[in-house]
């Protein structure tokens, strides 16, 4: 009978160390988690500079998507950015009778982002860079 409980509680100690080292799958991080939120922005290049001024990110309905609200200082843009995790696309798009094409990226800690994209209102391209801070 002894034999028999050190058989039982060596197979439930080697089953034990089995399951405790079995690798967890990867989780893959929503990098767009870490863009949302209120953003005080800061046009330090372009006819406008410096202005100072807030917008705010948004999930997007994709996936992949936000969605960023006020920037180049006017509360009613609203531009889909496409997040490929410490970078922002933003393909050129029309919202409020802007037009609009860059990119932004994230710094490490996502505690700033700095937008460097074109705008057009009608009277030429305007070359804007504006930095984000948490």
């Amino acid at each position: 009978m002894k034999k028999f409980v050190k058989s039982l509680l060596l197979v439930a100690f080697a089953s034990l160390v089995f399951v405790a080292c079995e690798k967890d799958p990867e989780e893959v991080e929503d990098f767009r988690n870490r863009y949302i939120g209120t953003w005080s922005a800061n046009d330090r290049e372009g006819w406008n500079a410096p202005a100072f001024y807030d917008i705010t990110i948004g999930e997007g309905a994709a996936p992949d998507e936000v969605v960023i609200r006020g920037l180049y200082n006017h509360p009613n843009t609203e531009l889909i950015a496409v997040v490929n995790e410490y970078n922002l696309i933003i393909v050129k798009q029309t919202t409020d009778e802007i037009t609009f094409n860059g990119d932004a990226k994230a710094n490490l800690d996502f505690d700033q982002v700095t937008f460097t994209y074109t705008a057009n209102d009608g009277t030429g391209d305007d070359e804007v860079k504006t930095v984000c801070t948490r």
